[in-house]
């Protein structure tokens, strides 16, 4: 039970995160900006699959996913002002069946992270542009999807987090 707090019309609520860095019993808490808001996005790029051994009959859909993957690196380094935050992650990479046969297509997920809508818009923008010339440069197709549902930034009331503290 919290005490002397003042009663509004606007929802309240409260929430913690585990995080497996903190000793056990530790309640970490901050005035600001505390998580990022995340996003997911798919990128498809789609080749012509041949065999391994004439690769000059195909378009190969896993060089070009890799390009796409060093490409994606960077995004943040050179386009997001660094005094900002971003954050572009490829997590998974899937594509073809055998070893000697180069796959149609290729898919990556990935994730995004930044704490301004600004920022994630830039983000967005940048992986569509980098995904799709990449891929045309290496005589492939690549289709950019993003989630439409995304956290947003978590950002702490200062006077909120007091109470925590005094309360924890």
């Amino acid at each position: 039970h919290v005490t002397g707090v003042q009663t509004c019309a606007l929802p309240i609520s409260l929430s913690m995160h585990v995080w497996a860095t903190e000793e056990v019993g530790v309640v970490g808490m901050t005035d600001s900006p505390a998580m990022t808001a995340s996003g997911a996005y798919r990128i498809v790029v789609r080749g012509r699959g041949s065999h391994g051994a004439s690769p000059h009959l195909g378009a190969d859909p896993i060089v070009a996913a890799a390009h796409i993957v060093a490409a994606l690196q960077t995004i943040v380094a050179r386009n997001v002002d660094p005094l900002e935050q971003g954050v572009v992650t490829v997590g998974s990479i899937h594509g073809g069946t055998a070893p000697n046969i180069i796959p149609d297509a290729v898919e990556l997920q990935g994730t995004i992270r930044a704490f301004k809508d600004e920022v994630m818009s830039l983000l967005r923008t940048r992986i569509e542009s980098v995904a799709i010339n990449v891929a045309s440069g290496l005589g492939t197709e690549a289709a950019v999807t993003f989630s439409e549902a995304g956290t947003p930034a978590t950002v702490n009331d200062p006077a909120m987090a007091q109470i925590v503290r005094e309360t924890a």
